[in-house]
């Protein structure tokens, strides 16, 4: 097979998927395709409602979730606005033991007693906030808001040469970064409704599915036999499919690839545009664009990993094969 480079296999797959017809229906649930693609362009949590009926044995087997690279959320992450990490990092270093996040040097009430764990989580989560939130106002950040909410009391933050309204409560904090990160949205009003979640680039998703032929050496005898198992005694049959994603970023109309991944997994199931099961492993490869010398490092590590998979990438995906040559 002639050696296909990361960048090439990665914008034929965007370019496959982005003129594709097999995309995954975004509502209800329907039965697992042998093919399908599926794109998500700046969703942090993709995956609506998932299917709550249990599988049997497989539920009992596996983890069941939403079928995303494992790398998709932390890649989202770093394309966040800067008003949108801030008010992350904070609902983010009051949910930890970790010091704040956002460059004031202080650290949270912790609750380290080994019998009760986080027995008062939400208590501590409150005076973690509290405790920020008067750092906040010593550091000169807080002053009036620029309008008053009917559900949610708020103060104005300084950010730069702009107000912004923030809610001056945990569970307020807690209802904004819902709907920044998660895309819920009450139907009351809330502040920070006109923040983005993302700057000037926007993390995009690229994914091509395809069910597997089994193949007896591709399982350990065990897991094989747990396989069939499953098979057997679920009453929707899971697909064993192969997967391959690019992680890309917009901005304006140029779209990069940064990383190409590869997931074998079992699918039960497609539920409101997200396919459902188990991931069995992920492997992932970056694509060299204008990699610092730390990246570079580790881009020859992922580069001899590509070359010794890709072959077998491809076989198992045999209907990119025409876009590439």
């Amino acid at each position: 097979m002639k050696e296909i480079s990361e960048n090439d296999f990665a914008r034929a797959l965007m370019h496959f998927v982005e003129n594709s017809t097999d995309k995954l229906d975004p509502n209800g649930h329907e039965s697992v395709a042998d093919h399908w693609t599926y794109r998500a362009e700046g969703d942090a949590m993709s995956g609506g409602g998932l299917c709550l009926v249990s599988h049997g044995l497989f539920d009992r087997v596996y983890t069941r979730r939403v079928i995303l690279p494992k790398s998709w959320g932390k890649f989202c992450s770093q394309y966040y606005s800067p008003v949108a990490r801030l008010l992350i990092d904070l609902y983010d270093s009051c949910q930890t033991n970790n010091p704040l996040l956002c460059d004031l040097d202080s650290h949270p009430v912790r609750d380290d007693f080994p019998m009760t764990g986080h027995f008062w989580k939400k208590k501590h989560q409150n005076e973690n906030f509290e405790f920020y939130f008067r750092k906040l106002t010593e550091k000169g950040f807080l002053t009036a808001p620029t309008r008053r909410y009917k559900n949610i009391p708020v103060v104005g933050l300084r950010f730069k040469d702009q107000v912004i309204n923030i809610p001056s409560s945990y569970d307020g904090l807690c209802s904004v970064v819902y709907e920044l990160t998660e895309k819920g949205r009450s139907t009351s009003e809330r502040p920070c409704r006109d923040v983005p979640l993302y700057g000037e680039s926007v993390p995009v998703l690229y994914m091509v599915g395809d069910t597997k032929e089994k193949e007896t050496s591709d399982y350990g005898s065990g897991d094989q036999e747990l396989y069939d198992l499953i098979e057997r005694h679920t009453s929707s049959c899971p697909k064993h499919q192969n997967i391959v994603y690019v992680l890309a970023d917009k901005t304006g109309d140029c779209c990069v690839p940064r990383r190409i991944g590869f997931m074998n997994v079992h699918i039960l199931e497609i539920a409101y545009g997200s396919a459902v099961g188990a991931i069995l492993f992920d492997w992932a490869y970056l694509v060299p664009n204008n990699l610092s010398p730390d990246e570079e490092e580790s881009f020859d590590c992922s580069h001899e990993n590509w070359k010794s998979h890709q072959e077998s990438i491809v076989k198992n995906h045999p209907i990119l094969l025409p876009v590439q040559e």
